[in-house]
């Protein structure tokens, strides 16, 4: 009994080997028919095919461009040296320069120029350079505006042989005609920063008609045309700290 139950396991065992050998060749024939990735058969079919869509389409104002109205309200309020109006007919050209023109804080330089048309605007601008005595230099009392040092200097300009400059000195005490002079304020305000340094005070600004900067309902600055500003307006606490606070914009010589 013991002899015929090795017999069985020995056929048993027989038969898992050939089951092995068989997979193994099996194996190595599917290897052998595997086609490279560049001779895999394929085929291309182009057809043109026309889809209808169903869809709606919206308009969506992003332009960036402002109307006539906008603009008549806008540009008085940035208070331009100089005006350029193009890109327009010339019907709606002359309608808005005409109506710039009627605005009294406006400039009076708008130019409306027709195509093709070569406007020169620049502005020309004399400096001289000068070399400063060391007693002048001592006598100054700068200011400082935004990068600048500025200071009001009286002085007597002499031409030494040897030097390429002119030198800028102090006026003796007996030439003097006074000891004094009017304060200059130095520099440029705009309206809208200007609105901006208010309102962080604490004082309600608002432009009104022909771009008027209107502080509490009670004082009023206005620009003209050559830059200057106009403070109207009664006398009163809300005049005196919004006239400091316009004073404390500039540099004052």
């Amino acid at each position: 009994g013991i002899g015929d139950e090795n017999a069985g396991d020995g056929d048993v065992n027989g038969d898992k080997a050939d089951m092995n050998s068989d997979k193994d060749e099996f194996d190595r024939e599917d290897s052998m028919n595997t086609f490279p990735e560049s001779n895999v058969p394929t085929k291309y079919v182009s057809f043109e095919k026309e889809i209808k869509f169903q869809c709606q389409v919206r308009f969506i104002d992003l332009e960036g461009t402002n109307d006539g109205r906008s603009l008549k309200t806008i540009v008085p309020q940035v208070q331009p040296r100089k005006l350029i109006v193009v890109h327009a007919s010339p019907e709606a050209t002359n309608d808005f320069a005409q109506n710039c023109l009627a605005i009294r804080s406006m400039t009076r330089d708008i130019y409306t120029p027709d195509v093709g048309e070569v406007l020169n605007v620049s502005a020309a601008i004399n400096f001289y350079q000068v070399k400063l005595t060391d007693a002048l230099v001592s006598s100054l009392k700068l200011s400082k505006l935004e990068d600048y040092d500025i200071a009001f200097v009286n002085g007597k300009i002499s031409f030494p042989p040897d030097s390429s400059l002119p030198v800028l000195d102090v006026v003796p005490i007996e030439e003097l005609s006074s000891g004094t002079h009017n304060p200059v304020f130095v520099g440029e305000v705009k309206l809208t920063e200007l609105k901006r340094v208010l309102q962080s005070e604490g004082i309600t600004a608002e432009f009104k008609d022909e771009g008027v900067l209107v502080c509490n309902e009670k004082v009023a600055v206005r620009k003209t045309p050559n830059g200057q500003l106009i403070l109207e307006g009664s006398l009163s606490d809300d005049y005196y700290k919004i006239r400091s606070i316009i004073y404390a914009q500039h540099a004052i010589l």
